[in-house]
């Protein structure tokens, strides 16, 4: 199967052997969940490590005796992956459509700082839920793009436009909320979403090292979303699978009547403004001043 050339390209420019971002701290989060989930089952779960990368996340859950599989879009992360981890599964998948995986065939999906980098993301977490059992979980991190974190970076101009570069691979910006409606629209259900890392751009303690090795700003935290969801979560999150189909879920389009609103029959102002109905009768006393192209 053909490789993505563009994500080739970029993992060509990555230097061999580094660390991933937060690997501590995003290595804790994956075994406390598989660990539990293989409790709670008489064999170890079978994990998808997605954009496997190097490796080193599929590596670790290998030796605690997961059965996992490692992916990835671009042939030269599986090259090194292979060489520094003979013994692990590795396959290779293509950036958009089907993978070449069966349907329900794995517990857990692991997908560290990945999402941020997929353009269609219904059609990947469509894959996601395709791949899942009933009663899968998907653990996920992505960097957090929360309130204070966009705060935080638009009070330096330098910093905002650094990290906001159109040349960057860096593709999909989330916060809790967007992140949790999106699996939400896509099938998941149990979804939690918390922040990790620490609060963005802050001093961290003890930084420096491997921790952000890629990063100009090696000496600062870089705040996660740490999700989990069930069919299958920098925020990490859990979500289990529901069995749901995956397409999303339609919103409503149509806008409530003013009598659906408790106290608003009539309509305050703010409601009847919202909600573009006239107003209520004139009350007694109230004068009403016209402007003099309406005078009669």
């Amino acid at each position: 199967m053909a490789c993505s050339n563009y994500h080739q390209s970029i993992w060509e420019g990555v230097p061999e052997g580094l660390d991933p971002p937060d690997l501590e701290l995003r290595l804790a989060f994956l075994l406390g969940h598989a660990e539990a989930a293989g409790a709670a089952r008489s064999s170890p779960p079978r994990v998808l490590d997605v954009g496997c990368g190097e490796g080193r996340f599929a590596a670790e859950l290998a030796r605690r005796g997961f059965a996992v599989v490692g992916v990835d879009v671009a042939e030269e992360p599986l090259r090194r992956a292979r060489a520094r981890e003979p013994g692990l599964e590795l396959r290779i998948v293509p950036a958009e459509g089907r993978w070449p995986l069966a349907d329900a065939s794995f517990d857990l999906v692991w997908a560290g700082e990945t999402i941020e980098h997929v353009a269609d993301t219904v059609g990947w977490l469509s894959e996601v839920h395709r791949v899942l059992r009933g009663g899968g979980r998907l653990l996920l991190s992505t960097p957090a793009h929360g309130r204070l974190r966009m705060l935080a970076l638009a009070l330096s101009g330098t910093r905002f436009d650094r990290h906001f570069d159109p040349r960057a691979d860096h593709l999909r910006f989330y916060s809790s909320r967007t992140l949790a409606r999106l699996l939400a629209d896509l099938g998941f259900g149990e979804i939690e979403v918390r922040g990790a890392g620490g609060i963005p751009l802050a001093p961290r303690r003890g930084a420096g090292g491997s921790g952000c090795a890629t990063s100009s700003t090696a000496s600062r935290s870089t705040s996660r979303c740490a999700c989990t969801a069930g069919s299958a979560s920098r925020h990490a999150r859990t979500t289990r699978c529901s069995g749901r189909p995956s397409s999303p879920t339609p919103r409503p389009t149509s806008r409530p009547s003013p009598t659906s609103r408790a106290g608003c029959a009539n309509g305050c102002g703010r409601c009847r403004r919202r909600l573009g109905t006239r107003r209520g009768p004139r009350r007694p006393g109230r004068r009403e001043v016209r402007s003099p192209e309406h005078r009669g």
